[in-house]
């Protein structure tokens, strides 16, 4: 029994509508939820802010796991990884002289994440043989581009400066900002990524070298990130009004066929 264009309709109708599953919450957590800081053997140490290991939490649930990750900002060097807790989290070891920025997935009871940024922003397991750079970088021209900031500036005459290194914050001030990211370069420019778009990002340079890096920068340029190219489009699923359609079309076209061969 084959069936019409209205019956194939109705079904069409009847057919439940898919939701897509909703990804985790992304939860924030403001500064200082993270500190690390180097530790004796080439480690370094991470300690969650005591309201991120127990309960209550601000969001009032339980937190089923931490991981803490810290990730050099040299390509090629491996990203030191462990699990973090009441008892802080020792990775290592670091590569003397590479500077480092670290972090904290939080996984919360409820299917939510949060990312804790650490405060230093920048570990650096220094020399002691090797002094670190004195000079300041002044303010530097920042470009915005997809989800990123480059910033372009005048590089030292110092022949001891190994490279130089980026933030940008989303806050008017360190201690207002609740997201920052780091790039680095052996010069200019230096781009940082991962940035929200769309919002005002503070951004300053300052060099280093294996003892350490240059004094803190005060000269931040100001510039607003742009929304990421779009991307592929995937292609949509039928909703149940498609299909009636499709199933209308098709009856129309079986029943114009018929006519025709009478």
């Amino acid at each position: 029994m084959k069936l019409g264009g209205a019956a194939l309709a109705l079904c069409a109708l009847a057919l439940p509508a898919q939701a897509q599953p909703a990804p985790p919450a992304e939860l924030p957590v403001s500064p200082p939820a993270l500190a690390a800081f180097p530790s004796p053997g080439g480690n370094v140490t991470l300690t969650l802010a005591p309201w991120l290991t127990g309960f209550p939490s601000p969001y009032d649930t339980t937190v089923s796991g931490k991981d803490g990750r810290c990730t050099p900002l040299r390509p090629g060097l491996p990203t030191l990884s462990a699990s973090v807790g009441v008892t802080p989290a020792i990775l290592g070891p670091l590569v003397t002289g590479e500077p480092y920025t670290c972090d904290a997935t939080i996984r919360w009871a409820s299917g939510a994440r949060s990312r804790a940024l650490a405060l230093p922003d920048l570990v650096l397991l220094p020399d002691p043989a090797v002094t670190p750079p004195a000079g300041v970088i002044a303010t530097p021209a920042a470009t915005a581009g997809p989800r990123s900031v480059t910033l372009g500036f005048t590089p030292l005459a110092d022949p001891g400066v190994t490279g130089y290194v980026a933030m940008c914050i989303d806050g008017p001030s360190p201690g207002a900002a609740t997201l920052y990211r780091m790039g680095a370069a052996t010069g200019s420019p230096v781009t940082v990524t991962g940035l929200q778009a769309g919002v005002a990002h503070m951004c300053s340079v300052r060099p280093y070298n294996a003892g350490g890096t240059g004094p803190v920068v005060l000269a931040a340029a100001t510039a607003t990130p742009l929304a990421a190219p779009g991307g592929a489009q995937p292609v949509p699923a039928l909703g149940a009004w498609a299909l009636a359609l499709l199933a209308l079309a098709a009856g129309a076209m079986g029943l114009r066929g018929t006519r025709g061969r009478v």
